[in-house]
């Protein structure tokens, strides 16, 4: 299980951390996603691949607008083919 916005691993907690790949940006948060027993990384999701292929991606992305030199910001998230786009 691959969750690449895990936050505090609320989309988690049926799973077995030993299945469990947890990305998330914020330490604190990655802090106790490790607590937890999951396996953790700090990427960007939007450019982040897992290292190996997993069977299932589960994901509440935020869908908060970032703006950047004052434009907003687009953001995809997964595969070309089911992308998840914000706007």
């Amino acid at each position: 299980v691959y969750e690449p916005t895990a936050g505090r691993g609320a989309l988690l907690m049926l799973c077995s951390a030993e299945n469990v790949l947890a990305n998330e940006l914020d330490s604190n948060r990655a802090r106790d996603l490790e607590a937890q027993g999951y396996r953790v990384t700090q990427q960007d999701a939007t450019h982040y691949r897992p290292p190996a292929s997993v069977d299932v991606v589960i994901a509440n992305p935020p869908f908060a607008r970032r703006k950047k030199d004052g434009k907003v910001e687009r953001f995809q998230i997964g595969c070309p083919d089911t992308p998840i786009v914000t706007s």
